[in-house]
């Protein structure tokens, strides 16, 4: 049950925070939905609970040694060890914003000045020796060297960190392609070259951060080279099949990957052929693909209709498909507004996302078995580096404005201000959802609102 309760002529005075950095670039697509800026929220209750202990468990308690000595003492102890180092900048850029605390803003500006002085004159910045550069998981470091930095930069405005990034951008665009001395970006990953082509999402952000028409240029012909003979045929075979299962080699996280980048390059061109893909894939896998939990993978695979093994021994819903099957479902509600996606995200966050966590510790789950036992665990590897984004992601799906009106996604117990045309508006939450389905919302304008309507979960 939902109760509202409007007064007029009260602001809730807005949360100090810092100045963020915007894209040069706007979107060719306004969002339907927009999220509340995170330093002017509070989440209370359970999701409260779990933010601080990714926080203080997790984030603050990463062995920053480990995730940049790969880069400073090439090559790294894995082929993919260098995407730790950026994934740890997304989830404390996310975090330092939406919390403010200075500990972890001191480790985030130490990590990345340490990791741009790694950057090698030509721009690059992996973990592979000379004779080694571009094979196996090595764009993917670059990926998520990119996501990092740009999060970082978006959070403080640190112009070194953009200086970095466009040099990252354009090593892979003289690098990759179909000119003359070109290498072939599908020959240079795993799984098809989904892993090297899923750099897309982060081009598509350093366009927008940068303006240079290159990195769009370079986005597009990442989408062309799914088609290559050698490549992974993702569009296509979506389209063509409806199924990710029977989509290059169902590999779950390296092809959600690229679905998110690719509805990215929707939001940022407006061409509706690079949406469609991205939503019948999450059809697919919310229609025969998904555990009750709210998260996709046996074995870090998708498997065929309705295969889905619950045991330990099947590896169920990696920890890294878990957070970008979230962040999928996040840009697909961004770009429609459609309510389905709204519901899944709820789903997700509160199931398999938290499941993840050891709510003692912030230590987290490679797998989650709905049969057996879960072993979260501290260290390095690619779940324990992605379980923290995703629960930094958090502030970004609660609440914020969904077309002309305000949007309550998640019932969680706090507060929020949220700009809309018709002026700011506050809005306070009491609830101990999902322990019982009471919710009381007071909003707040500064003046009286007409028009415009709350949106939620019922």
């Amino acid at each position: 049950m939902r109760n509202l309760i409007v007064a007029a002529l009260l602001v809730l005075p807005a949360f100090a925070g810092p100045a963020t950095k915007s894209p040069l670039v706007p979107d060719n697509i306004a969002d339907q939905f927009t999220p509340a800026a995170f330093e002017r929220q509070r989440i209370e209750g359970i999701l409260g609970d779990r933010m601080r202990v990714n926080l203080e468990g997790r984030l603050l308690r990463v062995d920053e040694k480990a995730l940049i000595d790969c880069f400073q003492h090439r090559p790294g102890p894995q082929a993919w060890s260098g995407e730790h180092a950026g994934k740890f900048l997304h989830a404390a850029a996310n975090t330092w914003l939406y919390s403010g605390d200075q500990r972890l803003k001191t480790l985030m500006d130490r990590m990345a000045r340490n990791l741009i002085a790694t950057q090698l004159p030509d721009g690059y910045l992996g973990t592979y020796t000379d004779d080694k550069r571009w094979t196996s998981w090595d764009v993917w470091v670059h990926k998520y060297d990119l996501l990092g930095l740009l999060s970082y930069y978006r959070a403080t405005g640190y112009e070194p960190a953009l200086e970095a990034s466009r040099k990252v951008g354009d090593l892979l665009a003289r690098t990759f392609g179909t000119g003359p001395g070109q290498r072939d970006i599908i020959a240079a990953g795993t799984h098809v070259g989904m892993a090297s082509t899923s750099v897309l999402e982060a081009m598509v952000n350093l366009y927008r951060f940068t303006g240079e028409r290159k990195y769009l240029d370079f986005c597009e012909y990442l989408v062309r080279s799914w088609d290559q003979p050698n490549g992974p045929k993702i569009a296509a075979s979506l389209l063509a099949t409806g199924s990710v299962f029977k989509t290059a080699n169902a590999k779950a996280y390296e092809m959600m990957s690229n679905l998110v980048g690719l509805v990215e390059l929707y939001r940022v061109t407006g061409k509706a052929e690079y949406l469609k893909p991205a939503e019948i894939a999450w059809r697919d896998i919310t229609a025969q693909r998904l555990y009750a939990t709210g998260t996709t993978s046996a074995g870090e695979h998708f498997h065929d209709d309705f295969v889905l093994p619950g045991e330990e021994a099947a590896n169920v819903g990696e920890g890294c498909a878990t957070v970008t099957f979230l962040q999928l479902t996040w840009q697909l509600l961004r770009a429609t507004g459609q309510p389905q996606y709204a519901d899944e995200l709820e789903h997700t966050v509160y199931n398999a996302l938290l499941g993840a966590q050891d709510p003692s510790n912030g230590n987290i789950c490679y797998f989650t078995p709905l049969n057996g036992k879960k072993t979260p665990t501290p260290g390095i590897n690619c779940c324990v580096s992605s379980e923290p984004r995703g629960i930094s992601m958090i502030p970004q799906l609660a609440w914020g404005t969904l077309g002309e009106g305000i949007a309550v996604l998640l019932y969680v117990p706090g507060k929020v201000a949220v700009d809309t045309r018709a002026g700011e508006v506050a809005i306070e939450s009491r609830t101990n959802y999902p322990s019982d389905g009471a919710v009381e919302l007071t909003i707040r304008t500064a003046a009286t609102v007409q028009g415009g309507y709350l949106s939620g979960q019922q």
